[in-house]
């Protein structure tokens, strides 16, 4: 049996199950994240294995991203949800130990730099279009309006 630190649950497989009946797990499930992560590059941490282990891997600093716009929340108060919520921690494939604290409030800046630098649009778009088209009712919609992780304006068609 999986073991966590989470105070909460200690069963691995009965925390996920919890999660996945959130608004957040359920928000999780509509999100591709594993397609969309292997269309970015490793982040120099990865590469190198230099340094201190970052909090998240591409995976959890894209669910930072969707969480952040979701919740409509300033960086620092992100960080200081994610350091309390059990559920935001495990969106973002985190599970910190009671004692562990998300120090820097700037790390939701320096993911969003970098997926910014990364991440290109129009294949995030098709990747989106393509995961969601089945559970679209009206497809025939001609184009789309999004706003990307930068605020600005882009088109799916």
């Amino acid at each position: 049996m999986n073991r966590t630190t989470n105070l909460l649950f200690s069963d691995k497989e009965l925390l996920d199950k919890s999660f996945l009946q959130t608004d957040l797990g359920k928000l999780y499930l509509a999100i591709p994240f594993d397609e969309i992560s292997k269309k970015i590059p490793p982040t120099p941490h990865q590469q190198s294995l230099m340094g201190c282990k970052p909090w998240f891997d591409i995976k959890g600093g894209i669910a930072l991203m969707f969480l952040k716009h979701y919740l409509c929340m300033s960086d620092a108060m992100l960080i200081d949800r994610i350091n309390t919520d059990w559920s935001m921690q495990q969106f973002c494939g985190l599970s910190l130990k009671p004692f562990e604290r998300i120090q820097d409030k700037n790390l939701p800046s320096s993911w969003r730099s970098y997926l910014g630098d990364h991440l290109d649009i129009e294949e995030l778009q098709k990747v989106l279009a393509g995961y969601w088209k089945p559970h679209m009712e009206d497809i025939r919609i001609e184009t789309v309006w999004f706003y990307s992780i930068a605020t600005r304006k882009i088109r799916l068609t």
